[in-house]
């Protein structure tokens, strides 16, 4: 018993050393501009397609509305506009015949946008980037050598374009929803805002109150993705 308690700690102490060093080593990146830099290399996958699109894929996000739905819509509009003979594919799992339902109200924010209900197609079946690329490969776009573009966040694109090339796809454009810069400057002077005199004026370091902040989200971000790209490379999804 005595045996295995000290093998315990040693397990213990291992996972505690190992989680402060990967805990350090976030924090410390989270410095440099490498966690956007790994989410601008997932974004790039045939990102320079140069044909006109036959079918604009809206990879759905989490929950409507939400951030990465509301993104993904907005740019995939974007590109409806700009070619207005493509079918808009929307795969976004729901009921499409609830006329107050969750696809509804993806239809209205589509045709706010000046996307005729006529050329949105719903894929409401699949609930990952793999059965959501079935599903549009069997009953939608059979044809492996038609022109899509694929619309979603830019850490998915570099998943959702290698699976829709390993079901046989050739042509394939991407478009990823990238957040524009405030075109302003976020700078601001403590005094005039009548800051407290014995705290320290951060209005003039940017990084401080925003740039690290955000690449620690972006370190997520890329953790989960590069598990869930590692997991459907060993499925043979791409």
């Amino acid at each position: 018993m005595h045996k295995f308690l000290n093998i315990l700690k040693k397990v213990a102490f291992v996972f505690v050393v190992a989680w402060f060093g990967f805990t350090l080593l976030m924090l410390v990146l989270s410095f440099t501009t490498l966690p956007f830099w790994g989410i601008h290399h997932l974004a790039k996958q045939d990102a320079d397609y140069n044909f006109e699109p036959e079918y604009i894929i809206f990879m759905g996000g989490s929950g409507f509305p939400g951030k990465s739905s509301l993104m993904r819509i907005y740019y995939a509009s974007k590109m409806a506009r700009q070619y207005p003979k493509a079918k808009v594919i929307a795969a976004f799992p729901g009921n499409k015949h609830d006329s107050d339902g969750m696809l509804s109200e993806i239809r209205k924010e589509f045709q706010i946008r000046g996307v005729d209900s006529t050329r949105l197609i719903f894929e409401s079946k699949g609930t990952n980037t793999r059965w959501q690329a079935l599903e549009i490969k069997e009953k939608i776009v059979p044809d492996s050598n038609a022109r899509i573009i694929i619309v979603s966040s830019p850490s998915h694109i570099y998943r959702a374009v290698k699976v829709f090339r390993n079901l046989g796809y050739t042509n394939i454009g991407s478009l990823a929803s990238f957040e524009q810069n405030i075109n302003a400057s976020l700078l601001f002077d403590a005094e005039k805002i009548k800051g407290k005199e014995y705290l320290p004026d951060v209005g003039r370091s940017q990084q401080l109150r925003y740039q690290i902040w955000n690449h620690l989200k972006y370190e997520i971000v890329l953790l989960r993705e590069y598990m869930a790209i590692t997991y459907y490379y060993l499925q043979g999804w791409i």
